[in-house]
C-alpha cells in the first residue's frame, strides 16, 4: 500500500506555506488514562505515521547517561525534515517506510546505549523481530 495520498497532502501543505505540522489549533481529543487534546499538526503526524510505533515501547528507560524518554514517529519525521522526508517517501511502499523507521529507531537506541546486556538484548531483539515480520509480510510495528 502506498501512502502517496497522505504524503501529497502533507507536501501540498508545505509548498503552499500552510503551517501543517506546526498547526497548533485544536483538532481532536483522545482518552488514554486522561483526556488529551491534540492539534491539527498532531493529526497530520498521526496520519503520516499510520499509527506506527517502535517495537520496544517504554515511557522512559535507564541509559548510561540517565533516564530517557521513548522515541516516536514525530522524532523520526522532524529529524529527517518533514519536507525532505515527504519527498523521499512519496515513491516508497508502506513496508519500506516502516523499515526505515525501524532502522532509525534501532540506531537511536544504540546511540543512547544500554545499562546492561539484558536490556540491549531485549531492545535489539524487539527491533529485529519487527523487521523480520515486515520482511515476511506478517506485520510490523502496529
Amino acid at each position: 500500500m502506498r501512502i502517496s495520498l497522505y504524503l501529497a497532502s502533507a507536501n501540498l501543505e508545505v509548498h503552499l506555506g500552510n503551517p501543517g505540522l506546526k498547526d497548533d489549533r485544536y483538532s481532536y481529543s483522545y482518552i488514554l488514562a486522561a483526556w488529551l487534546n491534540f492539534s491539527v499538526g498532531d493529526a497530520v503526524i498521526e496520519i503520516l505515521s499510520d499509527h506506527w510505533d517502535l517495537p520496544y515501547e517504554y515511557k522512559d528507560r535507564p541509559t548510561p547517561s540517565g533516564e530517557m524518554n521513548a522515541f516516536a514517529f514525530r522524532d523520526y519525521l522532524f529529524e529527517r525534515g518533514p519536507e525532505k522526508w515527504a519527498e523521499w517517501a512519496k515513491d516508497k511502499s508502506r513496508s519500506e517506510i516502516q523499515m526505515d523507521f525501524l532502522h532509525w529507531g534501532l540506531a537511536k537506541e544504540e546511540q543512547r546505549g544500554f545499562v546492561n546486556d539484558q536490556q540491549r538484548k531485549e531492545i535489539v531483539n524487539a527491533y529485529k523481530a519487527a523487521m523480520s515480520n515486515i520482511k515476511n509480510g506478517t506485520g510490523g510495528t502496529q
